[in-house]
């Protein structure tokens, strides 16, 4: 799902980024798949470059969730590709938004 980075700098940086994003929007209370999407977004901006592969919109296509998006809590108790789909999905939803909608 991830763009592969090499430079383990590059990935702290990221993860970091991704995490304080987490952390200053926890009082929002949003939905999983919209946190997520932002913190990916936000740490495409800090970068300058794509977080998740574009592969991920064929996969999104092909892939058929057989529940709701989960809340964090459900998260342990889904499988590993409705995760995947639903925080992929956040994400081209959220970089969406920010190109077509208002003011993001």
């Amino acid at each position: 799902m991830y763009v592969e980075e090499k430079d383990m700098n590059v990935n702290i940086q990221r993860v970091t980024c991704h995490e304080l994003v987490h952390a200053c929007s926890a009082h929002l209370r949003l939905p999983a798949w919209l946190n997520e999407g932002i913190a990916t977004l936000t740490v495409d901006k800090f970068s300058g470059k794509p977080t998740i592969r574009h592969e991920t919109l064929k996969f999104m296509g092909d892939f058929l969730p057989k529940a709701a998006p989960p809340t964090y809590r459900e998260m342990s108790r889904t499988g590993m590709e409705a995760i995947v789909y639903h925080c992929v999905r956040g994400y081209w939803l959220v970089r969406y938004w920010r190109k077509n909608g208002p003011v993001f």
